[in-house]
């Protein structure tokens, strides 16, 4: 049997925050008539804000995962969301390009967040 790599400081609490994070985004997304944000941000900008900050809370999440695993799984959960939405009782409409939205934010949040953890080891080393 294989062992499991230990949780990295504060994983636990970042696996908490992603399953209220994913859960506020899918009841959200599925809403019939979602509340307005101020500002009315466009539909492209809360996709992308809203899958990048999921890369992001994933990977410290799952900081042993790798990072094509994370990718697949936000994608699939989009696709999931889009899915979803397009059942005609929800009153929503599923976008081709809401998913090409989530694939690009959920790679370039995982990206981001593996660059910001590599510069982060690389000074605790240096140090």
């Amino acid at each position: 049997m294989s062992r499991l790599a230990p949780l990295r400081p504060g994983a636990l609490l970042w696996r908490l925050a992603l399953v209220g994070a994913v859960s506020v985004c899918v009841t959200l997304a599925l809403m019939p008539k979602p509340p307005l944000l101020p500002g009315n941000p466009s539909d492209v900008l809360l996709h992308a804000a809203a899958f990048i900050s999921l890369a992001l809370a994933s990977r410290l999440a799952f900081p042993y995962a790798r990072a094509a695993t994370i990718i697949l799984a936000l994608v699939a959960l989009g696709a999931g969301i889009e899915c979803a939405q397009a059942w005609p009782l929800l009153g929503r409409d599923a976008s081709l390009q809401d998913l090409a939205v989530d694939v690009i934010a959920a790679t370039i949040g995982v990206i981001l967040i593996d660059a910001i953890l590599s510069l982060k080891s690389g000074r605790a080393k240096g140090s």
